[in-house]
């Protein structure tokens, strides 16, 4: 099989995490900012529901799942998959020295990449709690919101004012409700350390993992053009 057909499955997989990582943040983004309609409710003073809890955290379980898979189908690809040990043992001796050579060299990239912390978060939420290890916290006007993945956080703040006979309060009890609305800046990935975790920015650390596995297409690239060169590979087994 052509090589080239075997790297554009890489890059598909590549390029379905990049549509997970702009859907997070198209999520995110106050509906009324693309639609002149519901700028004008907005305008005047109503909220418009954005809905961005249904889908930013699905799209997120779908980023990492896209791009937590890629050093594991260049390996299936290119290198030795001990999963398919029977399958390899069917290919031309040949072709498994090459598949051999090309793991020796990207199995310790391969680890490094599954060590980030991302990797970490893919292997809970597909294996362990069900849910992406990651939270958001807005300072809203009148208070602080804290939720995530089963627990959120409310569309829009209203004060609750006691005006009596005091006109500046009786002018603040006619002010409509408040949005709520996140920014990227408030998401957090928690990060297990022993008995305790810690917290980065969510959305930086997103856009590392994806430099780091274009980094790690790239290497594999190269280590496969000096293992297996214009040589033949045999595709992985769909089963």
């Amino acid at each position: 099989m052509l090589h080239d057909d075997l790297w554009s499955a890489v890059e598909h997989k590549f390029a379905g995490a990049e549509f997970f990582f702009r859907e997070m943040g198209r999520d995110i983004v106050p509906p009324h900012l693309n639609h002149p309609q519901l700028a004008a409710i907005v305008a005047t003073g109503g909220i418009v529901d954005n809905r961005w809890q249904e889908r930013f955290y699905h799209h997120f379980d779908a980023f990492l799942t896209m791009a937590r898979s890629i050093p594991e189908i260049i390996r299936s690809c290119f290198g030795i998959d001990p999963i398919m040990r029977s399958w390899i043992s069917s290919l031309d001796v040949s072709e498994v020295t090459r598949r051999q050579n090309f793991q020796t060299q990207f199995g310790p990239l391969s680890r490094t990449f599954t060590t980030l912390p991302l990797s970490g978060a893919r292997n809970i939420t597909l294996h362990r709690t069900g849910v992406p290890p990651v939270k958001v916290q807005v300072i809203g006007r009148w208070g602080t919101y804290s939720g995530g993945p089963l627990s959120a956080i409310p569309q829009s703040e209203l004060h609750q004012v006691i005006a009596g006979n005091d006109p500046a309060l009786q002018w603040a009890a006619t002010e409509p409700p408040a949005p709520v609305q996140p920014q990227a800046a408030d998401f957090s990935l928690l990060i297990p350390t022993g008995s305790s975790s810690s917290t980065v920015q969510l959305f930086p650390e997103c856009q590392g993992f994806l430099e780091a596995a274009r980094k790690l297409v790239a290497e594999a690239q190269r280590i496969s053009q000096a293992t297996h060169g214009t040589n033949p590979l045999t595709p992985p087994p769909p089963v």
